[in-house]
């Protein structure tokens, strides 16, 4: 999401529907703790006892990527960062050969264009190694 603020990553690929499982980190702690806990309060295990498992999840209050998108939009627009490469904007794609595509396309190829601009004015580097992780 970073990313995308600053206007280096411009297209995703996921499905704008699809409601992924995020969970903030004190609540997952926090769910870590009360295990611990629960399993300090146990007998010790017999050969015949089952080992427990914890699971934690957000599923309930959860969003989709969409209204995640949204939001940081707004957010965005209320709060810019300092320092931008593009327009914030971001694609959705669940076609891998698109994301691609537009991937070398619309980050890519500008990375490169502005890193050998920056070179020929001789200015320093600030996305130098945006375009060599793909």
């Amino acid at each position: 999401m970073t990313a995308c603020g600053k206007g280096i990553v411009r297209v995703t690929y996921a499905d704008k529907s699809i409601i992924p499982d995020y969970m903030a980190v004190d609540i997952s702690i926090k769910s870590m703790i009360v295990a611990a806990w629960h399993r300090s309060t146990l007998n010790c295990l017999e050969e015949n006892d089952v080992i427990p498992v914890y699971n934690s999840a957000s599923v309930s209050k959860s969003v989709s990527n969409k209204e995640l998108l949204d939001l940081g939009m707004k957010t965005l627009e209320q709060y810019p960062f300092d320092e931008m490469l593009w327009r914030p904007s971001i694609k959705f794609t669940t076609c891998f050969y698109y994301y691609y595509i537009v991937t070398v396309i619309e980050q890519v190829l500008p990375a490169i264009f502005v890193d050998a601009l920056l070179e020929l004015i001789g200015k320093q580097h600030k996305y130098k190694n945006v375009y060599q992780s793909i």
